[in-house]
């Protein structure tokens, strides 16, 4: 409930607050729950009250990447002022941005650039880690023959997320195929019941909750 209450907190200070770090935390701890929607309205309120800021324009650009609201990203970001202290933040974020469209050659350049510029970091290096990863899919798609017999070694390797590929490659060649359809139903079958025992561990009584807060400090506002 800790972070609960620090969200709490944040909020009753944003109003009379509005310094970039009160946002930055309050929408970090929003990110972290899995509240998008809070998260981009209360960037979206900051940045129009502090319409200058380009730390507001980062911040808002990562919450809008987090979104999926890809086109925003850009545009956002192309407001900033190259010259400015958050041009090296709004970097990282273009290049989570072109990773996630499948811009690879040229998220690995921009990766570059800020090392040249930078040096490195910890945000870096995950983005790094996230094309080295990128890099070894494809070359496992370019390298693995796909056939039945190591689609079934994967498989009983329990290497299901290769065996799947393999399987999907399969289907493309026979569509009707009724072992690889049961195989692909099989594996994603255990896939989602990993994810819903994964998701049953997570706090929901807590978002929904903080949700249902937000929401009545919303009407009193209205009211007021």
């Amino acid at each position: 409930m800790s972070e609960l209450k620090r969200i709490r907190e944040l909020v009753e200070r944003l109003p009379s607050d509005t310094s970039s770090d009160v946002i930055s935390e309050l929408v970090g701890l929003y990110l972290s729950a899995g509240l998008l929607d809070a998260a981009l309205d209360a960037v979206k309120q900051w940045s129009a009250n502090n319409p200058e800021s380009d730390d507001g324009r980062v911040l808002a650009a990562r919450v809008y990447l987090e979104n999926a609201l890809y086109d925003e990203v850009r545009s956002t970001l192309q407001q900033l002022d190259a010259s400015s202290s958050a041009w090296r933040s709004g970097l990282l974020v273009e290049i989570d941005l072109e990773i996630r469209l499948g811009n690879f050659h040229l998220a690995e350049q921009k990766c570059a650039d800020w090392r040249h510029f930078y040096g490195s970091g910890e945000e870096l290096k995950r983005l790094e880690e996230m094309l080295d990863q990128q890099d070894a899919d494809e070359e496992f798609d370019e390298l693995i023959v796909v056939t039945p017999t190591m689609a079934d070694l994967y498989f009983r390797q329990g290497l299901v997320e290769k065996a799947l590929l393999l399987y999907l490659k399969l289907l493309e060649q026979e569509p009707e195929n009724a072992l690889y359809q049961n195989r692909v139903k099989q594996i994603r079958g255990e896939q989602h019941g990993a994810e819903d025992a994964k998701n049953s561990l997570t706090p929901d009584n807590q978002r929904q909750q903080l949700s249902r807060w937000l929401l009545s400090i919303q009407r009193r506002r209205t009211h007021v």
